[in-house]
């Protein structure tokens, strides 16, 4: 990796505006489009969330002078058309109305449909994923939607490639929260990841203007692709077998070298010896000790290790924070930390996802839960027990990015920002 650029922003809870949940992030983004604006042949993004005109009108302008733009998204009833919230113009204040995050979807899928941007496409991911017949019904359409990515690639004119991923949606309605964001320059075994990443998204992907949005898509067929050679970035999909469980050999490999510091940020951190159903193994039933095992075991060798994520609980309680959706599971790998002497803070703004070992960073879109590092080949779902209308086949894993970046300088730097984060004033400190 021959560049890295750390950006980040600790955002305000209270504001609603029409750039997004991370104002200053996109707004940083848009300048290094607009600084590379002469130098970009193709720019790929791969979105969560689509639903910011700021940043479209943003895309419209790199297409208008010959950038091959590509965004992949997930379909439009995939978003939450529940609580509108007043938007107001970030730079005057003015008050734009109430919208949910599907009112202003609805805006950014309509205009590409209604304008047939020249150089520009938008193309759905429909893959689902899910492993339960359990699960109760989705806030957010029928089905939880795999894409979970936030990141791009910049292939410019000269054959440089430049990639980026972040922890935020850059989504217009969602709650500003705290992010980090990285924008790399590639060295070629990089670049050779990412770009095939890009067409992997492709081939698993379906033309905005010939996506039925009243098919079926529980029962997906995944086009698979060899993965590539191990980079510094990677990428989580389920066109690349185990590349989740990769994911978490991966970052425990890193966090087995630590010597001196450990970091672990993210909205979710629940990966602890946990359990799941693979019906094509025997047993049926896998256990994995989790990557934060590996985290606790270096704390216990005396590493100086360090945690901050949105929920918490222990056994006595949730103490007025948010708790996780398997508390008997984070309450085993809670006593397990404070044994180690570790630190926990909680901030319920948390959205970061990063890793700090020594001098090396892992910077993610995925949380650090099983469900980020758990890769079922075949789930087979006949019916639900809370959706009996509702079946499933497909394959288990969501899409998601993680670069590492070793450096002292760049490692110090993400640090600086995981310090800065523990002494807002909304954090706690837990132990």
């Amino acid at each position: 990796m021959k560049k890295a650029l750390l950006l980040s922003e600790n955002g305000n809870y209270r504001d609603y505006n029409n750039f997004g949940c991370s104002p200053h992030l996109l707004e940083s983004f848009i300048g290094w489009l607009s600084e590379q604006k002469a130098n970009i042949a193709e720019l790929n993004l791969a979105l969560y969330l689509f639903n910011n005109e700021v940043l479209l009108d943003t895309l419209i302008s790199l297409a208008s002078v010959g950038v091959k733009v590509t965004v992949y998204s997930i379909p439009i009833e995939g978003y939450d058309n529940r609580y509108p919230r007043s938007i107001i113009e970030y730079h005057s204040g003015i008050s734009l109305g109430n919208f949910t995050k599907y009112d202003l979807a609805n805006k950014v899928y309509g205009r590409i449909r209604k304008e047939h941007i020249h150089n520009f496409e938008l193309r759905i991911v429909p893959h689902m994923y899910l492993r339960s017949k359990r699960v109760h019904p989705f806030s957010r359409g029928s089905m939880p939607y795999s894409l979970h990515i936030k990141s791009f690639a910049a292939t410019m004119k000269n054959g440089d490639l430049y990639a980026g991923l972040t922890s935020s949606n850059f989504a217009v309605r969602d709650a500003q929260k705290n992010e980090a964001a990285v924008i790399c320059q590639l060295d070629e075994p990089e670049a050779l990841s990412t770009t095939d990443f890009y067409l992997g998204l492709y081939e698993n992907s379906i033309s905005f203007f010939d996506f039925d949005a009243s098919g079926d898509y529980s029962h997906f067929q995944v086009r698979m692709r060899p993965t590539p050679p191990k980079s510094r970035t990677m990428y989580v999909a389920p066109f690349y077998s185990d590349s989740a469980s990769d994911f978490e050999a991966n970052a425990s490999s890193i966090v087995n070298r630590a010597k001196s510091r450990l970091i672990v940020c993210a909205q979710h951190i629940s990966a602890y010896n946990y359990a799941y159903e693979d019906w094509d193994k025997s047993p049926a039933q896998i256990r994995k000790p989790g990557f934060l095992s590996a985290v606790i075991e270096r704390a216990n060798s005396g590493i100086t290790t360090s945690f901050l994520s949105q929920t918490y609980v222990d056994s006595l309680g949730t103490h007025n924070c948010r708790s996780p959706e398997n508390k008997g599971a984070f309450i085993g790998f809670v006593d397990a930390a404070k044994k180690a002497k570790c630190s926990y803070y909680v901030n319920e703004d948390t959205h970061s996802k990063f890793i700090v070992s020594d001098n090396h960073v892992i910077l993610t879109t995925c949380n650090f839960t099983p469900t980020q590092f758990i890769y079922i080949p075949r789930v087979e779902i006949e019916q639900f027990e809370r959706m009996p209308d509702l079946s499933y086949s497909g394959i288990h894993c969501e899409i998601g990015a993680y670069f590492v970046v070793s450096s002292s300088g760049f490692a110090d730097q993400v640090s600086e920002e995981f310090n800065k984060m523990i002494q807002l004033p909304r954090t706690q400190r837990m132990f």
